[in-house]
């Protein structure tokens, strides 16, 4: 009789109680899949992986204190071969540039993040982003701020370009 298949050992670290309790049992109704530890920082993700060693880390880019790319790339200097699946509840250039320094840039997401780069610059050189594009109060007061529409994309198409040209995982200098 043949060996039962390993289940799939997760490290999940997310801030938000809510959120990371959902993504838990979305997690465990799936076949072959063990949350090993459910973490709600950085800090204590690097510890919970040097405990547990899991098979992947569920990393969510926006954590208290180290956050998600800080805490990407300490993993990766002490673990190279750590396998991280990255969430963010939001899509932006800066979110981009994250994954790129986190050493993704040959990651599908990065790819598909320039190509919409790209293709939604309108002919004012600038990107729309009709939405507020920072923290505020609901019904008090929103803000926008000009950095999305105008600098963020242009770092991040510079970030990626210098990376593709460079063949390495690293901007060795600016961006």
């Amino acid at each position: 009789m043949a060996d039962e298949p390993q289940p799939i050992r997760v490290l999940l670290v997310e801030d938000n109680d809510v959120f990371r309790q959902a993504l838990i049992l979305l997690l465990e109704l799936q076949d072959g899949i063990e949350v090993v530890a459910a973490i709600p920082d950085g800090t204590a993700a690097v510890n919970a992986y040097r405990e547990h060693r899991p098979d992947v880390v569920v990393m969510d880019f926006r954590l208290p204190g180290m956050d998600g790319v800080e805490t990407t790339l300490a993993l990766v200097d002490e673990y190279p071969e750590v396998a991280v699946v990255c969430l963010t509840a939001s899509a932006s250039p800066r979110e981009l540039d994250a994954l790129m320094a986190a050493g993704a840039i040959d990651h599908p997401a990065v790819g598909r993040g320039i190509a919409y780069l790209v293709a939604a610059q309108g002919a004012d050189g600038f990107w729309n982003e009709p939405r507020y594009t920072a923290t505020g109060f609901p019904r008090v007061f929103y803000l926008r701020y000009h950095g999305y529409a105008k600098y963020f994309p242009v770092w991040a198409m510079a970030r990626y370009r210098n990376l593709k040209r460079a063949n390495s995982p690293s901007v060795a200098y600016g961006m």
